[in-house]
């Protein structure tokens, strides 16, 4: 991209707007920007949601700072080396800042109005201009600070211009860089006794009102989604006589309900076999066979499609409708079950 940055689409006013009539003015920004979404939401690092034109203000907060020696020199080196302007180069520097700010938003309307002089052998000024309508001072010093750390690996770093894509360069602050560094050093060693769903079942015991699944417009709190598997694994032990070790098929689509089926097979003690619902009716009943399934799990998108297997079915969600919440005595027989994480 910067190699060919003299080619980048950008407005040149050629004009001041003081010097046009209101008419006029509207007329030529209305034409200039016909094909652009002016209304599209970026994802800058906005610290306070739009607000009206009503309620704007004109304050803003601006952040100076000088790119060191060695990258004022390395960028008059480069536009040499590429044979564009300065102006050309450094636009096209503020536009990969912002395709990297708005995760790769290409569809970027930027005004380029550029006073430009430097004088050789010094260094860069720049300054970044926000509305303290949307964002903070801080926010500001730290869009600085991220420009900077773009500048330098762009010019002064073994970043290939010619093979890279830009998408390898960060925008991280060494504060953020160091606190990754600390999450990746982190081992935590888990407790070899403990299987997936007891452990499942300790976070929903902890936290049973936090978001533990969505899909679409469909969520379940910990504690629901507790609820749900216990009743499944139940059904499964007493009413297929399921026991630790014997094999479970499921045969459903991307569901909430997928995600029962997988918790409640694991917690009667059975081992979790999926199979795909796309698939011919003939090739599921050779799965079903290869794996010695005792029980093959479906709900109310699959189950017709299996219902002709000589097997055992159990719809999950005719089980999760007709079930009510497991007595004392059933939840004790179901912490009873025998499984080891083997």
């Amino acid at each position: 991209m910067i190699d060919r940055c003299q080619y980048l689409p950008h407005v040149e006013p050629i004009c001041s707007d003081s010097l046009l009539t209101h008419t006029v003015n509207d007329e030529f920004w209305s034409n200039t920007f016909h094909d652009y979404a002016l209304d599209q939401s970026l994802q800058l690092p906005f610290d306070r949601q739009h607000i009206t034109d009503n309620d704007r203000t004109s304050s803003i907060y601006a952040t100076t700072f000088n790119l060191d020696s060695a990258i004022s020199s390395a960028i008059l080196s480069y536009a040499s080396l590429a044979n564009t302007t300065l102006e050309n180069l450094t636009f096209t520097c503020y536009y990969i800042f912002l395709f990297k700010l708005t995760n790769g938003n290409k569809d970027l309307c930027v005004w380029r109005k550029l006073n430009f002089s430097h004088p050789y052998n010094s260094t860069f000024s720049v300054t970044i201009e926000c509305t303290a309508d949307l964002f903070n001072l801080a926010t500001v010093q730290a869009l600085g600070e991220r420009f900077q750390i773009l500048c330098q690996q762009l010019f002064c770093s073994s970043f290939d211009h010619n093979n890279q894509p830009i998408y390898e360069l960060s925008l991280l602050l060494p504060s953020e860089r160091h606190i990754m560094q600390i999450m990746n050093n982190c081992h935590m060693i888990p407790n070899e006794t403990d299987c997936i769903h007891q452990m499942f079942a300790q976070k929903a015991t902890m936290h049973p009102s936090k978001l533990a699944v969505t899909l679409d417009e469909q969520c379940l709190t910990y504690g629901q989604l507790l609820t749900r598997v216990q009743q499944l694994a139940w059904h499964l032990i007493n009413e297929k006589d399921v026991h630790p070790g014997d094999i479970v098929c499921q045969c459903v689509d991307r569901s909430i309900e997928m995600v029962v089926g997988i918790m409640g097979i694991v917690m009667s003690g059975a081992v979790y076999a999926p199979i795909n619902p796309n698939d011919p009716f003939d090739r599921l009943e050779l799965l079903v066979r290869q794996t010695r399934a005792k029980v093959v799990l479906t709900n109310c998108m699959s189950h017709a499609h299996v219902s002709r297997l000589n097997l055992s079915i159990a719809n999950i969600s005719e089980i999760l409708t007709s079930h009510n919440v497991l007595s004392d005595a059933e939840m004790t027989k179901l912490s009873e079950v025998a499984v080891t994480p083997e």
